[in-house]
């Protein structure tokens, strides 16, 4: 008698596991799949943005290097406009990137990842904004300078998050170009302190006031290392987190949820 009714409750549980299964994975897929579209745009996003800072910052050494080379301001000014053209739209497709990096991390601390968000996006506008200024003849390539530091403690403290998930070797990419990125607004800051503090505009034939040389040397020595540090390796950071957040689109996709919605579909 018992090792019937023990037979009875095998036949009903072979009955009711597909129906289990079947309810499980209803649920689970529809909340990965608002999740995927996010990741698709975000790398994509960072991939653009990564190779629109290299080609901007390709524009910015040609400045320099003309400059250097004896070349007029007037005449190399074009280059310059380009980079800061180039560093608007670098800027404006870094948005999708902060708010994905912001959503990861905010699946653990949602505080955390809100208040990151908004300091990203705030940064990221700021660098916008200044540089429409700079465009119009209203603020100084220091102004840019400043929001560039924004950026860089933005990049600091999503790097150093340990819940977005994000590879260590990103980690420390973007610690070391948010420190780049805060050593160039330190010379932006500087300047103003210690050399001149006039915002507006500068005549091509600019010189810095008298008495102010060995300040401006060393700020200037600060501007070269934040740029390497912060300047060249954004870009390059920017484009390897598109490529980790189109790789986490895919584990996604492959997730266990995937494999047994897929087994139940077929009946197996």
């Amino acid at each position: 008698m018992i090792s019937g009714t023990v037979r009875d409750n095998h036949k009903l549980d072979r009955r009711l596991a597909p129906h289990r299964t079947w309810t499980v994975t209803m649920t689970t897929p529809a909340f990965a799949a608002t999740s995927i579209p996010s990741y698709r745009l975000a790398g994509w996003a960072a991939i653009a943005s990564g190779a629109i800072g290299l080609l901007a910052h390709g524009f910015l050494w040609a400045f320099l290097v003309s400059r250097l080379s004896g070349g007029d301001e007037r005449t190399c000014m074009p280059l310059l406009r380009t980079h800061d053209a180039g560093v608007i739209f670098q800027a404006l497709f870094l948005i999708p990137v902060v708010i994905a990096l912001g959503g990861v991390g905010g699946q653990h601390s949602r505080g955390g990842g809100r208040a990151t968000v908004a300091m990203g996006v705030m940064a990221a506008s700021l660098i916008v904004l200044s540089l429409l200024l700079v465009f119009v003849n209203v603020a100084t390539d220091g102004t840019f300078m400043v929001s560039q530091g924004v950026l860089g403690i933005w990049l600091i403290v999503a790097s150093r998050l340990a819940s977005n998930g994000l590879p260590r070797y990103l980690k420390w990419l973007g610690t070391v170009a948010g420190v780049g990125l805060v050593l160039v607004a330190a010379f932006g800051i500087g300047y103003f302190i210690f050399v001149d503090s006039r915002i507006g505009p500068v005549p091509f034939d600019y010189q810095p006031p008298k008495g102010t040389e060995m300040a401006n040397d060393i700020l200037h020595g600060i501007l070269l290392i934040g740029s390497f540090m912060g300047v060249t390796t954004l870009p390059i950071w920017t484009a390897l987190v598109g490529v980790w957040l189109l790789r986490k689109r895919g584990r996604t996709e492959g997730a266990p949820w995937g494999r047994t919605l897929t087994k139940a579909c077929s009946g197996r």
